[in-house]
């Protein structure tokens, strides 16, 4: 193996490139190394419990190797206490199992 893509959209068809894919909660393929989490530019406040809990349940497969991408997001629409919270819960899962965090933050940092 000659590189490593630790978040991609779409796998290489290269046999030379390891990729975790990123994926989401409504995601269907987990059948290869994967990343979950809850983008911030899909958040869906009626759905963040149950998002939540799917995320959860993804961390025990034995191909999600991190979770994410998830993070904050100044440049969109969306509340973003409502980020803050959500990004919070999942730094929590990240740390009561053990799995690093791909972070999506856009201008919202010092």
């Amino acid at each position: 193996m000659d590189f490593f893509d630790a978040h991609t959209h779409s796998l290489s068809s290269g046999k030379k490139v390891f990729s975790i894919l990123n994926t989401h909660p409504d995601s269907l393929n987990f059948t290869q190394a994967f990343s979950i989490g809850i983008h911030p530019w899909f958040l869906n406040k009626e759905k963040i419990e149950e998002h939540l809990l799917i995320v959860e349940s993804k961390l025990h497969h034995k191909n999600c190797l991190a979770i994410g991408e998830c993070g904050l997001d100044k440049m969109i629409a969306i509340d973003f206490e409502l980020q803050k919270e959500v990004f919070k819960k999942q730094i929590q899962l990240s740390e009561k199992y053990s799995k690093p965090l791909i972070i999506h933050c856009v201008k919202a940092h010092q």
